[in-house]
This record gives C-alpha cells, sequence and structure tokens, in this order.
C-alpha cells in the first residue's frame, strides 16, 4: 500500500532542482534556466561549470538540443523555446564526494526516507566518525502545456521522476512515477513543496510499481524530489553513493480560485 504523509515535513537544505524564469514563456523567446541548490525555492543559483556536467539539454518538438551557458556565470543555460507545446529540460551533474559527519550523515538518512540504514555499519568501514558519500544530481523541469505527451516519456535519466497525469487545474490529483536505473523505484519517499507554502510539503513513498499518487494541488510551482542511496562497493573510496532527483513544474490558477491564493 501507498504509504501518505500530510504533513509539514523538516525542510531539507540540500535540495537541487532546475528554476526556468518562465514556466510559460512566449514562443520563440529565451529562457535562463538557473541550477539552484538549497531550501526549496530559498536556494542559491550554481554557476556553470562545464566540467561538472553530464547532460543539460532541452527537449522540444525538433529534437534535443544542448543549452548555452557562459563558464563560472549564472544562470547557467539558455535555450530558445518553440512553444506552445511542451519543453522538457533535463540536467544530469558529474558526482562529487561530500565528507560528512556520522551524526550529520544519519540525520541525512532520516530525512531522506532511509533512516533504515543507520542500523547497518553507518560508515561502511572503520574508518572512523567521518562518513565520504558520493553525490550525483540529475533534475528535470517542465515547461509549456502540461497535458503534452511529451512530459509522459522518460528522457533517459539515471533516476528520473516522470508525470503519468497532471491536474489540468489547480485542485486536482497528480500521479508520478519514479524510475531507478530503467526499472520502476517502489517504496521510495517523494518530497513535493509548493513555493507558497513551502512548510507544508507532502511526504509519500512509491507503490511496488513506482507509483505515487498526489492529492489536489494548489496553483503555483511545485518541487518534487527523491533520493536513492546504496552502499559503495567494497573497493571504493566511498562509504555511500546518493543519487539525487528532481522535478519542477507550474500549475495555472483555477478559474474559480481566489486570486489570492
Amino acid at each position: 500500500m501507498l504509504a501518505l504523509v500530510i504533513a509539514p515535513w523538516p525542510l531539507s537544505a540540500h535540495e537541487f532542482w532546475l528554476e526556468p524564469d518562465s514556466f510559460r514563456p512566449l514562443p520563440a523567446s529565451l529562457v535562463a534556466v538557473r541550477l539552484k541548490v538549497g531550501e526549496p525555492f530559498a536556494g542559491e543559483a550554481v554557476v556553470r561549470r562545464s566540467a561538472s556536467i553530464r547532460r543539460f539539454d532541452v527537449h522540444q518538438e525538433d529534437g534535443v538540443v544542448a543549452l548555452s551557458g557562459s563558464e563560472g556565470i549564472e544562470p547557467a543555460g539558455w535555450f530558445r523555446y518553440q512553444g506552445p507545446r511542451a519543453a522538457v529540460v533535463a540536467y544530469r551533474g558529474q558526482p562529487w564526494v561530500a565528507r560528512l559527519s556520522l551524526p550529520r550523515f544519519q540525520r541525512h538518512l532520516a530525512e531522506d526516507g532511509w533512516a533504515h540504514l543507520i542500523e547497518h555499519d553507518a560508515t561502511g568501514s572503520n574508518r572512523g566518525d567521518t562518513v565520504a558519500e558520493s553525490v550525483e544530481r540529475e533534475a528535470k523541469a517542465l515547461l509549456g502545456d502540461l497535458d503534452d505527451p511529451q512530459h509522459q516519456r522518460r528522457i533517459g535519466l539515471n533516476f528520473e521522476i516522470v508525470p503519468i497525469t497532471l491536474p489540468e487545474q489547480s485542485g486536482g490529483a497528480s500521479r508520478v512515477r519514479l524510475w531507478w536505473r530503467q526499472q520502476p523505484a517502489a517504496n521510495l519517499l517523494l518530497r513535493a513543496v509548493n513555493r507558497q507554502a513551502p512548510e507544508a510539503g507532502l511526504a509519500l513513498r512509491s507503490d511496488a510499481d513506482g507509483y505515487v499518487d498526489l492529492p489536489a494541488m494548489a496553483a503555483g510551482r511545485w518541487l518534487l524530489s527523491a533520493v536513492y542511496i546504496e552502499a559503495a562497493p567494497v573497493w571504493s573510496s566511498e562509504d555511500w553513493r546518493s543519487y539525487w532527483t528532481s522535478l519542477t513544474l507550474e500549475l495555472p490558477q483555477s478559474p474559480a480560485s481566489d486570486s489570492s491564493l
């Protein structure tokens, strides 16, 4: 059964997401896309570092194009939106190693849905009270018409959140599916936060087939995210490996809704 918690949860200070300057740009307009890290919708923009990027591209009707950008500045990327239909921006970064104190790493496990790993040897070795964690980040942003079938397609990320149904207007329910290494990802914690009410986020677990049903979603920008954690191979210099994925989108205001929401 799907586990659902509709309650405030601690805001993560290590979310990573894509934030275009508009989710519904005008056709033929240039769209800036920022790489953001930190607390949801309050993080800092990351400058473009080409050596840290595996892929940073946009999927539109005429195919896939890499985002342009200037080294060492932000926004990290630009593209021209064809419109009026879908555009999906995708990012995959190079892995990097974070070194965390054991208590901080254990808090990270608890917050991101992996508390059961705390019972294991949390360092994966006898290296003391510091944990070496390899971190890999992937992210998507949906632009344009949310009803476009393009949004329902996987785009080849290692860890991916794929919308199955999105509400036609705010107040409707949604269904997404989590994919991990080309397989449905069961029993993973999905977090969803609305920019206008970040303290009232949702925490939900995927079912046996990787599906997550989100209840009525308010208008505005949403960030959905998940983390997969596994022990590093014994020959590795790291103790653990974590993989982060996120999806950003914007739901339009319902015509019947209060414009102040």
